[in-house]
């Protein structure tokens, strides 16, 4: 099914509400195959979920975690640096609008979430500062 899928245009990377991608899901069930098939096919390994994990973090099973480790190894991904790319983008973020406080804050369209509220729900004292 996945491989229809793709083959039919299905995107790759897209994420759920929690932002489990594909290979998150896939990674997490341990289905070897079908990560493989997903990597190569350009699955981004450095996608972190909410709650900031990268599917090696929830990877089931020492073959699973092994395929993953080797291809980020392999695109020369570092998972520390993936984990804290949103905090880095959201930190960058608000120092423009702290430049430009003209910029309208923009609410998530279902949650009404805010820059704000997500800043302080996952921690991230620096952006909130």
């Amino acid at each position: 099914m996945v491989e229809f899928l793709v083959s039919r245009g299905a995107e790759i990377n897209v994420a759920d509400n929690e932002g489990w991608t594909p290979l998150h899901a896939t990674a997490s069930c341990g289905y070897i195959d079908i990560a493989s098939f997903l990597i190569n096919n350009r699955a981004d390994l450095a996608l972190v979920n909410s709650d900031g994990d990268l599917p090696i973090d929830i990877a089931e099973g020492n073959d699973m975690e092994s395929l993953l480790a080797e291809a980020m190894a392999s695109q020369k991904i570092d998972a520390d640096d993936a984990r804290s790319a949103e905090r880095r983008q959201m930190l960058e973020d608000a120092n423009d609008w702290l430049r430009n406080p003209s910029r309208p804050e923009i609410e998530h369209v279902k949650t009404g979430a805010t820059a704000l509220h997500i800043a302080a729900a996952k921690g991230y004292h620096r952006v909130i500062t």
